[in-house]
Protein backbone atom coordinates (compact mmCIF):
# COMPACT_ATOMS: atom_id res chain seq x y z
CA UNK A 1 0.00 0.00 0.00
CA UNK A 2 1.41 3.37 -1.03
CA UNK A 3 1.45 6.19 1.51
CA UNK A 4 -0.92 9.11 1.00
CA UNK A 5 0.36 12.56 0.04
CA UNK A 6 0.05 13.71 3.65
CA UNK A 7 1.95 10.65 4.86
CA UNK A 8 4.66 11.26 2.28
CA UNK A 9 4.99 14.89 3.40
CA UNK A 10 5.10 13.84 7.03
CA UNK A 11 7.75 11.24 6.34
CA UNK A 12 9.82 13.77 4.38
CA UNK A 13 9.55 16.24 7.24
CA UNK A 14 10.56 13.57 9.72
CA UNK A 15 13.58 12.67 7.64
CA UNK A 16 14.64 16.32 7.65
CA UNK A 17 14.12 16.59 11.40
CA UNK A 18 15.83 13.27 11.98
CA UNK A 19 18.89 14.42 10.08
CA UNK A 20 19.36 17.09 12.75
CA UNK A 21 19.91 14.49 15.45
CA UNK A 22 23.50 13.60 16.07
CA UNK A 23 24.61 9.99 15.83
CA UNK A 24 24.82 8.26 19.17
CA UNK A 25 27.37 5.72 20.28
CA UNK A 26 26.64 2.00 20.05
CA UNK A 27 26.37 1.84 23.82
CA UNK A 28 23.46 4.31 23.91
CA UNK A 29 20.67 2.64 25.87
CA UNK A 30 18.08 3.83 23.37
CA UNK A 31 19.50 1.45 20.79
CA UNK A 32 20.89 -1.24 23.05
CA UNK A 33 17.40 -1.89 24.39
CA UNK A 34 16.70 -3.57 21.03
CA UNK A 35 19.73 -5.84 21.18
CA UNK A 36 18.19 -8.38 23.55
CA UNK A 37 15.74 -9.51 20.87
CA UNK A 38 17.31 -8.19 17.67
CA UNK A 39 20.94 -9.00 18.28
CA UNK A 40 23.99 -6.81 18.53
CA UNK A 41 23.47 -3.60 16.57
CA UNK A 42 20.13 -4.91 15.30
CA UNK A 43 21.54 -7.89 13.41
CA UNK A 44 19.43 -10.88 14.42
CA UNK A 45 20.87 -14.36 14.74
CA UNK A 46 17.47 -15.99 15.29
CA UNK A 47 15.33 -17.00 12.31
CA UNK A 48 12.11 -15.91 14.04
CA UNK A 49 13.46 -12.44 14.81
CA UNK A 50 13.96 -10.14 11.80
CA UNK A 51 17.10 -8.03 11.51
CA UNK A 52 16.37 -4.35 11.89
CA UNK A 53 19.84 -3.08 10.95
CA UNK A 54 19.81 -1.52 7.51
CA UNK A 55 16.05 -1.02 7.34
CA UNK A 56 14.85 1.98 5.38
CA UNK A 57 14.27 4.97 7.69
CA UNK A 58 10.72 5.51 6.45
CA UNK A 59 9.79 1.84 6.80
CA UNK A 60 11.27 1.51 10.28
CA UNK A 61 9.63 4.70 11.53
CA UNK A 62 6.23 3.94 9.96
CA UNK A 63 6.30 0.42 11.36
CA UNK A 64 7.14 1.60 14.87
CA UNK A 65 4.41 4.26 14.68
CA UNK A 66 1.93 1.59 13.54
CA UNK A 67 2.88 -0.57 16.53
CA UNK A 68 2.61 2.44 18.85
CA UNK A 69 -0.86 3.36 17.59
CA UNK A 70 -2.15 -0.24 17.53
CA UNK A 71 -2.41 -0.21 13.74
CA UNK A 72 -0.12 -3.22 13.39
CA UNK A 73 -0.71 -6.44 15.28
CA UNK A 74 1.94 -7.64 17.65
CA UNK A 75 2.44 -9.60 20.81
CA UNK A 76 5.14 -7.41 22.29
CA UNK A 77 6.22 -4.60 19.96
CA UNK A 78 3.04 -2.56 20.44
CA UNK A 79 3.67 -2.35 24.15
CA UNK A 80 7.33 -1.56 23.63
CA UNK A 81 6.70 1.12 20.97
CA UNK A 82 4.26 2.98 23.24
CA UNK A 83 7.17 3.67 25.58
CA UNK A 84 9.07 5.75 23.03
CA UNK A 85 8.65 9.40 22.09
CA UNK A 86 8.43 10.34 18.41
CA UNK A 87 11.92 11.85 18.53
CA UNK A 88 13.31 8.60 19.95
CA UNK A 89 11.69 6.55 17.19
CA UNK A 90 13.23 8.91 14.64
CA UNK A 91 16.68 8.49 16.19
CA UNK A 92 16.26 4.73 16.23
CA UNK A 93 15.21 4.74 12.57
CA UNK A 94 18.30 6.77 11.67
CA UNK A 95 20.59 4.58 13.71
CA UNK A 96 19.38 1.21 12.46
CA UNK A 97 19.01 2.48 8.90
CA UNK A 98 22.59 3.71 8.85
Amino acid sequence: MMPSTNQTRTISLLISIGALFSAASHSDTLYSACYGCRGSNGVSVAKHMPTIAGLNFQYFYATMQAFKKDRRNSTIMGRIAKGYKTSQLQRMALYFGG
